[in-house]
């Protein structure tokens, strides 16, 4: 894969830290006498890093935000491995952190916190935590034998055709690769394939070994598109495109991937079902436009995948606004002393051609509606840029044409987020918060953190932020009609009165 991004690289669309550098730790003041770590037995070496490492949290990843708990630490998130240790003759400590993203920001900032440690608590000359990748599961659990080898499937949707989806999924992709992650994308608009204009293959020809499709290449990412297969119109009916997709994902021979990126088709039709049904997607990538056309249809997307419990992790607001191209204020200024133009001639000048700024063409958009309402916290707002579609028409993802520009710093932002999200999602499913309905209290009550929050069943209600929802009609007599959660952020109410509610956990606690 490419190498990590660079620490310069910074999109001005977020509040990200600037990239940590990557160094050995500096020597800390140690709880061991200098040179004592030398003496140490393997085992009580082993014991004391393991101590020294459980104070090293992923603050990343926020657990225990909601009820105020702690974070966990390396050693529990299964990161480092205690018992691999290393000890050279001088006595300085060699560890291995592993992650799906060893290149990402977070990840590099965490590895230098565990050298820190290392050499605080043993008292070694120093220590260096070299950065791996987490194995992928022998079997996923996945029921298609091309994705036996596949830890995630993140599915990116819009609902609403031309707002930038593949476009996203791509840049997600090859971001994802970025961060040093295995990544595949595939492109299963049977109908208006997407993938073999935007990404040039090294190579373009298809190869079959038995009953699997090898898939093609660009930069270490593996590529599907039934465009490559049959390059022509599909001539195809609603029934046979479902069995088509299923085949052409599950049949691919993918390999060992961290990440498979599904380029959904627009809507909520056959080819979504079929693939939430079919295949275990572990998170949602959402794609909007600021219009409020596109906002209704990325909320039935939301809905879509809150019933086959897909967790929407990110949203995308893609031309949420533009920047006129601006003439430096010393040409406007070069230019008014050459021509003998005063003060005034000068300012209308400058209002000319420095232009009014950022411009919302197509309104003020609605990520802050959707974040809202349905408790999503990775929300991304990307400008118009004509370099963006210059690059799909040429084959190559931006993040990879222009590695350093704000757009593909932001592409780095939504990978993380990504990762970090499915990561949180992927840990000890058992104790997520735990929430039930006590009929004799009329009390819906969350168990979070270990703390227990209860609000009666309309007081709840009149918190769901769905935009059919009125707060004000909601029945008295309300009641849960069933229950689902939906990855580890939210619940799925079906109340009496047949309407649906996403709640995130965070609204028990009055912290959303």
């Amino acid at each position: 894969h490419p190498g990590p991004p660079s620490a310069a690289v910074r999109s001005p669309y977020s509040r990200a830290a600037p990239a940590a550098r990557r160094r050995s730790a500096p020597r800390a003041r140690s709880t061991m006498q200098a040179g004592s770590v030398a003496a140490v037995a393997p085992a009580e070496l082993c014991a004391l890093a393991e101590a020294a490492l459980r104070g090293v949290t992923y603050d990343a990843l926020g657990f225990g935000k909601l009820a105020g708990q702690p974070v966990d630490d390396v050693v529990s998130l299964g990161l480092v491995v205690p018992s691999e240790l290393m000890r050279a003759e001088d006595g300085s400590l060699s560890l291995v952190l592993r992650t799906r993203t060893p290149h990402a920001r977070t990840v590099i900032a965490l590895a230098v916190r565990c050298e820190r440690a290392l050499v605080a608590a043993l008292g070694a000359p120093a220590a260096t935590v070299s950065l791996g990748l987490l194995p992928t599961p022998a079997d996923s659990g996945q029921s298609s034998a091309g994705l036996k080898q596949v830890a995630h499937v993140i599915a990116v949707g819009s609902c609403k055709g031309g707002v930038g989806k593949s476009t996203t999924a791509v840049n997600l992709a090859f971001s994802l690769a970025r961060l040093g992650a295995r990544v595949g994308l595939v492109d299963v608009d049977i109908y208006g394939p997407s993938l073999p204009t935007m990404v040039t293959p090294e190579s373009t020809e298809m190869m079959v070994i038995g009953s699997a499709i090898l898939p093609l290449e660009r930069e270490g990412v593996r590529l599907m598109s039934i465009g490559w297969v049959n390059p022509h119109a599909m001539y195809l009916r609603g029934a046979k495109i479902a069995p088509l997709v299923e085949q052409m994902v599950g049949q691919t021979a993918w390999g060992p991937l961290d990440y498979l990126v599904v380029d959904l088709p627009p809507g909520t039709g056959d080819i979504q079902l079929a693939l939430s049904q079919a295949i275990r997607v572990s998170a949602a990538v959402l794609v909007t436009t600021p219009q409020r056309l596109s906002f209704v249809d990325v909320v039935k997307g939301v809905d879509l995948f809150q019933k086959v419990a897909i967790p929407t992790v990110a949203v995308v607001e893609n031309m949420a606004y533009f920047e006129p191209p601006r003439a430096p204020n010393e040409r406007v200024a070069a230019f008014c002393e050459k021509h003998g133009l005063g003060a005034e001639a000068k300012a209308e000048l400058e209002r000319e051609l420095l232009g009014p700024g950022v411009l919302q063409l197509f309104g003020g958009g609605h990520v802050d509606r959707l974040t809202q309402m349905w408790g999503i916290e990775n929300a991304f707002s990307l400008p118009v840029l004509p370099v963006l579609s210059q690059d799909g028409d040429a084959g190559t993802p931006h993040v990879l044409a222009h590695p350093a520009s704000d757009a593909s710093a932001l592409f780095l932002e939504l990978a993380a987020a990504v990762d970090r999200e499915v990561f949180k999602n992927s840990l000890r499913p058992d104790e997520r918060p735990e929430v039930t309905f006590e009929a004799s209290a009329n009390e819906i009550a969350a168990t979070i953190g270990g703390v227990r929050y209860a609000l009666s069943p309309l007081e709840l209600r009149k918190r769901c932020r769905s935009p059919v929802n009125d707060p004000d009609a909601c029945p008295p007599d309300l009641s849960p009609a069933s229950m689902e959660p939906i990855g580890n952020y939210a619940i799925s109410i079906v109340w009496s009165d047949s309407h649906q509610s996403l709640i995130p956990y965070a609204t028990f606690t009055g912290k959303f």
